[in-house]
């Protein structure tokens, strides 16, 4: 798009000289970019959308270590981001914290807070988010495999006990609490459709899973119904305990926004490969939590329209 303003002027001194009025043309030119596919919000390892209160906390004995991408927290609470104690919380490669509050306790780290950084709206992150699906299948389980239902858009299954999935989307109708089984597939997809889901993995049991990486949901391994009021205010109301463990595959986006995601440590140096999206983030126990963000295996969304300017 290009705007030419062209306008005459009287002269005053030019006058002398027999120069009545002089031209003037100046020109703007900018530019629509189309819609394109990147990681959403900004390719951050950690993201809390809680928009006040601490959105990150490390306490405790925990040791954080995260690849690949910073830590971002939508709170404009100083502190937004916290950390105490003999927690440390190391981000190699340059990453860094963003966040609208401020950072707390976490010295050395490369921080942008404070008023330059905008807080996030539901109405603006809403359409980055993976779309519901109708939930209008049913899982069944064949010699102690789970398998969708064919031509449907989302199985409905209850989360109980060891639970091995073939791969395909499907709905959880339950809310497990306490949970001492194992679940594991291979392209799968969990969508979460209790307002109050509450699952905290006991004793044995953990999540050994990877997301699909093709579709409508390439990179998502889990995704809980976002709860928001009629005022458009995200709520608060699920909560998610994961454990990583150093000989499991945990690849996939989980993406709970409505959640706090309490992370509990690994044995391995990789642990999880993740973008984890969650109302707040914080630390279960005090082993190592190993975060390691590799775009490619998370889920990215479509981003808006811009205008650039080119001249």
């Amino acid at each position: 798009i290009t705007v030419e303003i062209t306008s005459v002027t009287n002269t005053t001194f030019a006058n002398v000289v027999g120069v009545q009025q002089v031209t003037n043309v100046v020109s703007a030119t900018t530019r629509s970019c189309g819609t394109y596919i990147a990681p959403i919000f900004d390719g951050n390892a950690i993201v809390s959308l809680a928009p006040s209160g601490r959105g990150f906390e490390a306490i405790g004995t925990p040791k954080w270590i995260i690849n690949g991408g910073g830590i971002f927290s939508n709170s404009t609470s100083c502190p937004s981001v916290y950390r105490n104690g003999a927690a440390t919380v190391s981000l190699p490669g340059g990453h860094g914290i963003t966040t609208p509050g401020c950072a707390q306790g976490l010295n050395g780290i490369p921080t942008i807070s404070g008023s330059s950084v905008p807080q996030y709206t539901w109405a603006q992150y809403q359409s980055l988010l993976p779309r519901t699906p109708a939930c209008n299948g049913t899982a069944t389980k064949v010699d102690g495999v789970w398998y969708p239902q064919a031509n449907t858009d989302g199985s409905t299954v209850a989360f109980s006990g060891d639970m091995v999935f073939s791969s395909g989307l499907y709905c959880v109708t339950n809310s497990p609490g306490p949970y001492h089984g194992e679940i594991s597939g291979t392209g799968v997809t969990f969508y979460v459709m209790s307002a109050n889901f509450n699952m905290k993995f006991n004793g044995g049991g953990n999540l050994t899973a990877t997301a699909p990486n093709a579709g409508d949901y390439a990179g998502v391994l889990m995704y809980l119904a976002p709860q928001v009021d009629s005022n458009g205010n995200l709520q608060n109301t699920q909560d998610i305990d994961l454990k990583g463990n150093g000989n499991a595959s945990f690849v996939g986006s989980i993406i709970a926004p409505s959640a706090d995601i309490e992370m509990h440590g690994n044995s391995g140096t990789k642990g999880f490969e993740s973008q984890i999206i969650g109302y707040q983030v914080d630390t279960g126990g005090g082993a190592t939590i190993a975060i390691t963000y590799n775009a490619g295996n998370n889920y990215q969304a479509a981003q808006p329209m811009e205008i650039m300017l080119l001249k």
